[in-house]
C-alpha cells in the first residue's frame, strides 16, 4: 500500500429529473470521456445513480483539490436537475 497515491476527492449529489436514462445520455458519456482524458493517470472519475432516490453521484479525483471540483462541476452541469 505504500505505493498508493492519495488524491483529494470531490463527491456532488446531483438530483435528476425524472425520468432520465443517465447511463444512455450521449453527452454526460462524452463529458466523462472528456473529463477521464483530462485527467490521464493523475486522477479518477465515477458516476454512480443512487439506489433509493433520483440521485447521480459524480465523484472526481485529482491530484489538486480545485481541479477535482472544476472536472466535476462539468460533469454535474450535463445533468438535467428538477
Amino acid at each position: 500500500l505504500s505505493n498508493v497515491q492519495m488524491y483529494p476527492q470531490i463527491l456532488l449529489n446531483v438530483r435528476y429529473k425524472k425520468p432520465y436514462d443517465w447511463q444512455n445520455d450521449q453527452n454526460l458519456q462524452q463529458v466523462q470521456r472528456d473529463v477521464v482524458q483530462d485527467l490521464g493517470s493523475n486522477g479518477r472519475v465515477l458516476v454512480r445513480a443512487s439506489g433509493t432516490e433520483p440521485v447521480l453521484r459524480v465523484m472526481v479525483e485529482a491530484k489538486n483539490l480545485e481541479i477535482a471540483k472544476s472536472l466535476a462541476e462539468k460533469i454535474a452541469q450535463k445533468i438535467p436537475v428538477e
